[in-house]
């Protein structure tokens, strides 16, 4: 894997019709958008490629599920958990998974689906959710998970 990816979408975009001649000052400012996500896309390409297997199986496998969200920002890639309404009402949060985490939490997501990543984000932060997302299901996942151990 490497940024074929990238430079293979922008190249098949500069050749369609999308780019007259002739432009306008809002065809620009869309040039502009497009050329920042064929660069955030690449950069976030290679950076996958140079995980580790399992940390880019993880990854992938919970991108697929659409269980954490991934995005290049200032400091480059990031990996979250959306933790909305988590550690209250109406709170707009998230926590950012390290890459030596995503096998874990990845354990966390196939096992106790959302429950897993509220223990996982509790574990990691140690914070306590919302009195609604205490259920037995939570707390079996953050018993389990506390004490994962990755498989050699």
């Amino acid at each position: 894997m490497n940024n074929i990816y990238g430079l293979t979408l922008k190249s098949a975009l500069y050749s369609t019709e999308l780019f007259p001649s002739g432009r306008t000052e809002w065809q620009d400012g869309w040039n502009a958008c497009y050329e920042d996500i064929c660069l955030r896309t690449q950069c976030m390409i290679k950076w996958i490629a140079n995980l580790s297997e399992k940390n880019r199986k993880a990854l992938l496998e919970l991108l697929e599920e659409r269980a954490i969200n991934l995005e290049y920002g200032d400091s480059g890639v990031e990996v979250y958990v959306n933790m909305n309404d988590t550690w209250g009402y109406a709170c707009a949060d998230s926590e950012e998974v390290p890459v030596d985490e995503l096998p874990k939490v990845l354990y966390a997501w196939k096992n106790y689906e959302g429950d897993g990543l509220t223990a996982w984000a509790a574990l990691k932060t140690g914070y306590k959710p919302i009195e609604p997302l205490l259920t037995d299901k939570y707390y079996e996942a953050h018993t389990k998970i506390a004490a994962y151990k990755e498989p050699e």
